[in-house]
């Protein structure tokens, strides 16, 4: 398809255009030939048009290969109350309006569509695939939501954009306002211009073009901020990467950018000027719109204390963090985002800036759909500190995944109560590259099978290649356990960690116990796609289960140094040519788990596990403490997260 030709402008515009041979009214009194507009569009013969008299109709509308008209009376009246009262409502049931392989003339005109949510789940409001010559004129959308493209979702066809306002709609990953992918040609009236504003998500809260797609110069009366960056209007490639390939001309915007710390409280308002405690915004996601992103001199965005949630103060999910942003609440314990099962928690990344991520003293819960939690991916860093994940559904990530991320440090994180896929992930899937992560003082307990009865599990290791350490990751001080996995799909998909191809892991000081799998209790390395250097040091496996290690695949390398391992090395399931070596420091007992300060798998006094870890660990930095704040002490530290210090050892190892 190439660029529209714009045949009979004026009167497409400003009155019955020639190819309106028809007319089907509708009306809700039944004054007109029908009472529903799906029931007009039926009707319709190719070339008609579906005039819709004034009135609210809770509709989902689907028109396909037939072209024709769907108008209000504006097309002859030209009075702005046609259009604001001619609505039509997708009642949250379904995209508005799709519309799908019309190779003739399709126009939408002086329409308000609102309160879609995006069918496949793509266009809230309208949804366009394979139309050749579309007409998008003098209409309202608002208040839809959809996966990719809130307001509407453009996919391979040809799009003309005429006096529309966009704003208000809501998308949880690509195009808040407008979303166009795969190709096609997209052209906006320099006369008759849009109003694109106000629109949220992960990447081009207003307008994200992707792919092959063609744009015209965005001719725009109102934009949402003055100079928007890539935040707001973004073009991409299939595989992300920015593309400055969108002119921008505009008249006015909405919001002013603030070059400062704001403040985010549930009791705010987003009349207040945000500058100060005592003058919150209302919500997360206006903070967002307003704060300046600078690399440099980062801002913060503070959240108070309280929920913050759709309930409570209308607060939209995912949150869509601004790249190179602070997001810091008051505590685990008294900042909640509570996403009430509307979408997933966090979602943030794609675009070419240097770009980081700081998240911080947050709870989240109650994400549901593909990424339930929070979702990073693109990032150059990511910091994330302090945060309680827990009680959330993810079908493709649960708690935490973090992709492509050059480097990512999280310390401080309690992931419980995940169900469908692993509780956390960290992967690379780019060629030759390298992604850190560097783990500490993490539990990732509790997590599972979803409702359906697949998936589950704990954490998640893949990279990509060719270099062994594509996916470099080191982790200390963690407990994992009582998690479940039950794919059988696949063999060696384990319940607490499971590493894959391209993987160097350093595990330091970890309990893995009570944890469930159909192959690899506690840690499984599957290799099929390339190999996996993993080493573990002062670690305990035990009450795991069908065994406490699996390895199969490419060659690969597991060493243990000075763990506890349940039945040694029979309790390693090895397939393949795999070089698997336990050092003399291992030991097969029980640990003797007890309960202290409301923490389970502590060591009891008498066990074995303390004091035979080793501290002979090249390039690795220890921590000062263990997983429960207690230092650590000079000489063979304890295995497993937590140092007995009721048990005396010696003077203090950082002394």
């Amino acid at each position: 398809m190439g660029r529209i030709v714009i045949i009979f402008l004026t009167l497409i515009l400003t009155g019955p255009g020639p190819l309106r041979a028809g007319i089907i009214t509708v009306a809700q009194d039944g004054s007109g030939d029908v009472t529903t507009v799906q029931e007009g569009i039926d009707m319709a013969a190719s070339g008609d048009t579906v005039l819709v008299e004034q009135g609210t109709y809770y509709e989902n509308l689907h028109i396909e290969v037939k072209p024709l008209t769907l108008a209000s009376n504006y097309i002859f009246s030209n009075n702005p109350a046609d259009r604001e009262n001619t609505i039509i409502d997708g009642n949250h049931q379904g995209s508005v309006i799709v519309a799908k392989n019309i190779n003739g003339f399709f126009s939408v005109e002086g329409l308000t569509i609102q309160n879609g949510k995006g069918v496949y789940p793509n266009g809230g409001g309208i949804y366009l695939e394979n139309c050749e010559n579309t007409y998008l004129l003098n209409s309202l959308v608002h208040e839809n939501f959809a996966k990719n493209g809130g307001g509407i979702k453009i996919n391979n066809s040809d799009v003309y954009f005429a006096g529309n306002t966009i704003c208000y709609n809501h998308a949880y990953k690509y195009g808040g306002g407008i979303f166009a992918w795969n190709s096609g040609f997209v052209e906006f009236s320099s006369e008759n211009r849009c109003s694109i504003y106000m629109n949220y998500a992960a990447a081009g809260c207003d307008i994200h073009k992707k792919e092959s797609v063609e744009f015209s110069t965005l001719f725009a009366d109102t934009l949402i901020v003055n100079n928007p960056s890539e935040y707001y209007i973004i073009s991409t490639d299939s595989y992300g990467n920015g593309l400055d390939d969108i002119e921008i001309n505009y008249q006015n915007h909405k919001l002013e950018k603030i070059d400062a710390d704001v403040y985010v409280s549930p009791q705010g308002d987003n009349a207040n000027s945000g500058l100060s405690p005592d003058s919150p915004f209302r919500n997360i996601w206006y903070a967002m719109l307003r704060v300046q992103n600078d690399s440099i001199n980062p801002n913060t965005v503070y959240l108070d204390s309280g929920t913050y949630a759709p309930s409570t103060n209308e607060e939209m999910f995912p949150v869509h963090p601004k790249q190179n942003i602070r997001i810091i609440g008051n505590s685990t314990q008294n900042t909640l985002l509570d996403a009430e099962q509307t979408a997933g928690m966090i979602w943030a990344g794609v675009g070419t800036e240097n770009k980081f991520l700081h998240l911080e003293d947050l709870e989240l819960t109650n994400g549901v759909r593909d990424d339930g939690g929070i979702t990073i991916k693109g990032l150059d860093s990511a910091f994330i500190k302090n945060l309680y994940i827990h009680d959330l559904q993810g079908l493709i990530s649960g708690g935490l995944r973090i992709a492509n991320t050059d480097t990512s440090y999280i310390e401080n994180i309690e992931i419980s109560g995940v169900t469908g896929m692993k509780a956390m992930q960290v992967n690379n899937n780019e060629e030759n590259t390298q992604c850190v992560s560097k783990i500490s003082n993490f539990k990732i307990q509790n997590n599972g099978p979803s409702e359906q009865e697949t998936g589950g599990g704990g954490i998640k290791m893949i990279g990509k290649g060719p270099a062994i350490n594509s996916m470099d990751v080191t982790m200390v001080n963690g407990l994992i356990t009582e998690n479940t996995n039950n794919i059988t799909l696949w063999n060696n998909i384990g319940s607490a960690l499971s590493i894959y191809a391209y993987v160097s892991l350093k595990l330091v000081n970890a309990t893995l116990a009570d944890n469930l799998a159909n192959d690899g209790g506690a840690l499984a390395i599957k290799t099929t796609y390339g190999p996996a250097n993993v080493q573990v040091y002062n670690s305990i496996f035990y009450d795991n289960g069908p065994e406490q290690i699996s390895v199969d695949g490419e060659s690969s390398t597991l060493k243990l140094y000075h763990c506890d391992v349940e039945n040694g090395m029979e309790g390693i399931d090895i397939v393949g040519d795999h070089t698997v070596t336990m050092d003399e420091g291992c030991i097969d007992i029980d640990p003797i788990f007890t309960t202290y300060e409301n923490t389970d798998y502590f060591l009891q006094s008498n066990s074995s596990c303390i004091n035979t870890g080793t501290m002979d660990i090249n390039d690795f930095d220890w921590p000062a403490t263990d997983l429960l704040g207690n230092p650590r002490f000079h000489g063979n530290v304890d295995m497993g997260p937590y140092e007995n210090h009721l048990v005396p050892t010696g003077r203090n190892m950082f002394e």
